[in-house]
């Protein structure tokens, strides 16, 4: 058992290596670096059909995915707990059931499930796992083997898979590996009698072994992670309020930490109406939504003309609780006014919350200017692609600070797996500097792109009409990103380009190595018909760009160049 609960020193060594040169990899295989790192976090899809697979389920490429984005994929540790469970609970063909780290979030699962079903008599249920005393575990170890599972009918799956999806409160890979060794020793609790059992095998010293170092050092590790993150994101002016790491809550992922914002302020006024303001990632939308929110007042574009409705509308008596917005968002890489949002909500009290990844904390300086900043620290704060993890940090001078820490104190779980803790302190220990190469290595890739006949628009936070708010956020110092989303006059220019390009390709970003996927049709499948409107269409490309060598990342873009250039249809697709 002690594999899952140290980090070995090549793991370690190996944390912040990137690849010399940008390479796509077979389908289905970890895009990770160095390849033999476990718990990779994206998987390769190489091919434009490959997506397209994907997207529409096929099992020639289903089969074949190795691993994939936590929240998306269901890993193999965690497909190993569940047929586990399974068997244990004695479940039939026509039951399924989830995993999930905590019992609040495995309520709030058999709760949606109970709201979907028409008329609430189908079998939905939790049952709770936990050591028993006599095992004498200790109380960390004891801890850590809680976990609880929903058990429901087979024709909700969807449902469940979205909660899993969307609310980012699923077991991580590494935690349900720690729970399979320990599952012989766990008994199940239940409302309901069937799905209490006795664990089947009794203690034996010889057999479990407690090598906690991983443990022993979470609180270190946690106060490590929060250091970085309030070293980072402080305020260039210094505020009246210090921050400190009490201001900052880590959660197992970026979605679980927006998810736990959003908890927090339905408890302060349930029932309430929510602004989301700009291109806002599509599961933080379907967490607004599924939310008991009254109205969810959407402007999608986040224009200037946006905030001056939105002001006309608060004068005239709507009221809200709190306003919802990234910065710059995620595919369009749009920037707005900021500072008139938080004067706005200055005057009629709602909170700003503000996700700042792709911005993320070493370019842009916006903490002062809203009430919780949230972040996904799996992509950049990581980088090297094998955890999750989501923080949320309190703006401390915010006229709301306190009451919006004391609730989200009062609601937090500490359910992030140690081990997954000690990978992501490994990992971020170098961030300034990835970020700086990050932002050094994107502007030549933005340069080739932006002016090449064959491409209709570049979305980056340095172009466009919003150019002007970014810069008036970004920190003495600080750059443009490494994200960036291309649209090519033909799509069939776009299927060329991206089954030529030779980089990783796969859900995530910020990762250290360079990546690529079409956006619209992986994460945002469903919507995709219905995104052009707002300037996405389905052949939007969005770049990841890494640490490789920027002279061979220039080199691998302009040989995927070349062969749009062979089409002779991309003629037609020129603007005349």
């Amino acid at each position: 058992m002690g594999e899952f609960l140290t980090i070995s020193k090549g793991e370690h060594l190996a944390a912040n290596s990137v690849p010399p040169v940008p390479r796509a990899l077979p389908l289905g295989e970890p895009n990770i670096y160095p390849r033999w790192l476990p718990y990779a976090v994206s998987n390769s899809l190489p091919t434009w059909e490959s997506v397209l697979g994907v997207a529409n389920k096929e099992s020639w490429v289903i089969e074949k995915i190795q691993c994939g984005y936590p929240r998306f994929h269901i890993n193999k540790p965690v497909k190993g707990i569940l047929e586990a469970i399974r068997a244990r609970l004695k479940l039939s063909d026509s039951v399924k059931c989830m995993v999930f780290p905590s019992s609040r979030a495995a309520r709030d699962c058999a709760a949606v499930l109970t709201e979907a079903t028409m008329d609430g008599n189908d079998f939905i249920e939790c049952a709770h796992f936990f050591a028993s005393p006599r095992l004498n575990l200790g109380s960390e170890y004891a801890y850590w083997a809680r976990f609880s599972a929903v058990v429901y009918p087979s024709d909700l799956s969807n449902i469940a898979m979205g909660f899993w999806r969307d609310f980012g409160d699923g077991i991580s890979p590494r935690h349900a590996a720690f729970c399979l060794e320990l599952f012989d020793y766990l008994d199940s609790d239940s409302t309901h009698p069937i799905l209490r059992t006795p664990a089947p095998r009794k203690h034996d010293q010889t057999e479990l072994q407690r090598e906690a170092n991983c443990f022993e050092s979470a609180l270190s590790n946690m106060f490590h992670v929060k250091s970085s993150i309030a070293h980072h994101v402080r305020p260039h002016q210094l505020q009246a309020a210090p921050l400190t790491t009490d201001d900052i809550f880590i959660y197992p992922t970026g979605m679980a930490a927006i998810s736990a914002a959003n908890r927090a302020l339905l408890s302060l006024k349930p029932k309430s109406d929510v602004v989301l303001y700009g291109w806002l990632y599509v599961e933080t939308v379907n967490v607004l939504r599924r939310s008991p929110w009254g109205q969810k007042i959407s402007y999608h574009l986040g224009r200037d003309q946006d905030l001056d409705e939105l002001e006309g509308a608060l004068l005239a008596g709507q009221h809200i609780t709190a306003l919802f917005c990234e910065l710059p968002n995620n595919i369009k890489l749009a920037s707005f006014n900021l500072r008139r949002i938080w004067s706005l909500a200055q005057k009629y009290n709602f909170v700003v919350v503000c996700d700042a990844t792709v911005g993320n904390l070493i370019n842009i300086d916006i903490l002062p200017l809203v009430d919780i900043l949230t972040l996904s620290l799996t992509k950049a704060f990581s980088g090297v692609s094998n955890v999750t993890g989501g923080g949320i940090v309190l703006n401390p001078s915010s006229p709301r600070h306190g009451q919006l820490k004391d609730m989200l104190a009062s609601q937090y779980e500490d359910r992030y797996f140690p081990l997954d803790l000690a990978t992501l302190k490994h990992n971020c220990v170098d961030l300034a500097a990835r970020v700086h190469t990050y932002n050094a290595n994107t502007l030549p890739v933005v340069n080739l792109l932006k002016d090449h006949p064959c491409i209709a628009c570049i979305y980056y936070p340095s172009l466009g009409p919003t150019a002007h708010y970014y810069e008036s956020y970004r920190r003495k110092g600080g750059g443009y990103g490494n994200v960036l989303s291309v649209i090519f006059h033909s799509p069939d220019s776009a299927v060329v380009f991206y089954d030529a390009l030779d980089v990783c390709k796969g859900p995530s970003i910020g990762t250290n190595f360079t990546l690529a996927i079409p956006f619209a049709w992986l994460s945002q499948y469903r919507e995709k018909d219905n995104l052009e409107k707002y300037g996405v269409p389905r052949h939007i490309i969005r770049l990841s760009i890494g640490l490789e060598d920027v002279d061979q990342i220039c080199k691998t873009v302009r040989r995927a160049l070349e062969k749009v250039e062979q089409l002779g249809h991309d003629k037609q697709g020129l603007p005349e």
